[in-house]
């Protein structure tokens, strides 16, 4: 992924008045074009080092979305379309960071299975999968983590839902990339 969007990432958290503070852990995003099947005993973990720093957020800065009081996500709807690749079979990237609460316990992201032939996630230098784990990460001093990544599409305009698993609850959160998601 270009650097130019994690900047911007970085640039919309400054700007809401959110404030970073930087990690050591910034390091460039090597996604393979290819997708990995993962079990349960299998899913990839986000390295906490791969966070861009810690935030002082609360969410509503940006109209952000809270999941299982664990993780802030996007907005619902995000009115640009996906990013043309070049890349083979995930032709498409849409630029999506997320902050996980310091300390939060471990949560995991699953694309359902209905959408693996349509859609893959990836954050903190991971490849394009179908379900990651963030692991109980350390403040990086302050109370959230700020991740880098996103969704890779075989179009430019998807509703992609996410379910989203912590401590036994689940949630699942639609994503209108270039589209309005209709309501369930």
């Amino acid at each position: 992924m270009k650097r130019a969007g994690v900047a911007a990432s970085i640039a919309a958290v400054v700007l809401a008045g959110i404030g970073v503070a930087a990690c050591g852990g910034n390091q460039e995003q090597t996604s393979a074009p290819t997708v990995e099947t993962a079990s349960v005993s299998d899913v990839p973990v986000v390295p906490c080092e791969t966070s861009l720093g810690g935030a002082r957020y609360s969410g509503t800065e940006l109209d952000d979305r809270l999941v299982l009081n664990v993780i802030y996500v996007t907005a619902g709807y995000r009115g640009d379309a996906a990013t043309p690749t070049g890349a083979k079979n995930w032709p498409y990237f849409a630029d999506t960071g997320l902050t996980v609460r310091a300390g939060a316990p471990p949560v995991e992201i699953t694309v359902p299975e209905k959408w693996r032939d349509r859609a893959a996630i990836s954050w903190g230098n991971t490849k394009p999968v179908h379900a990651l784990r963030f692991p109980s990460c350390p403040s990086y001093g302050l109370p959230w983590n700020v991740f880098d990544g996103g969704f890779h599409l075989r179009s430019r305009t998807a509703c992609v839902p996410l379910l989203f698993t912590s401590e036994g609850k689940q949630a699942t959160v639609p994503f209108g990339i270039g589209t309005r998601c209709s309501p369930s």
